[in-house]
């Protein structure tokens, strides 16, 4: 579902407007799945991915399609910025800072552990702080986007972990 409305939706018949909304009904028939099924990942209560409104949904960030998405949300300036890779990414990391690769902005999170999980989807991962300019956007709660972020700006902090899922 993300991948259609953030990426590939065109190319499988799914039209996407140029504030990223697809009709519900054309995605879900390119999905192959009942548009209540749609609905249901859209409003689940975890990290907010969806916005539904009037029988069209889109992905609220990480497009490498030309939309605009206007957050029309107020979250305040976070008191820390997050981004999760790999170590494996490290040297590019500080020849040429964080860069959007595939996408149209780089993802930031204001929680340690959800960019420690981030890292952890691409190899061991690896938590690094971002020194912030206050010109990152907010896109939902808990995520800002920039499009780059220079090496001077970045730091290594790997947080630990307990049992209990702590972060320290």
């Amino acid at each position: 579902m993300a991948y259609q409305l953030r990426h590939d939706g065109p190319n499988n018949g799914v039209a996407i407007d140029k504030g990223g909304f697809a009709s519900m009904d054309d995605l879900a028939l390119a999905l192959k799945v009942d548009s209540s099924h749609l609905l249901a990942v859209a409003e689940h209560p975890g990290e907010p991915r969806f916005e539904v409104r009037g029988g069209h949904i889109r992905a609220l960030y990480g497009h490498s399609l030309d939309v605009l998405i206007e957050a029309g949300i107020n979250v305040g300036t976070p008191t820390a910025l997050y981004h999760g890779s790999s170590w494996s990414a490290l040297d590019a990391i500080i020849k040429d800072g964080v860069i959007p690769m595939q996408r149209r902005m780089v993802h930031l999170t204001n929680i340690a552990a959800e960019a420690m999980a981030v890292g952890a989807r691409k190899g061991d991962p690896i938590v690094l702080s971002i020194d912030q300019l206050h010109d990152e956007e907010p896109v939902a709660e808990g995520i800002w986007v920039s499009p780059r972020i220079l090496p001077s700006r970045l730091s290594i902090v790997n947080p630990f972990v307990d049992e209990g899922g702590t972060v320290r």
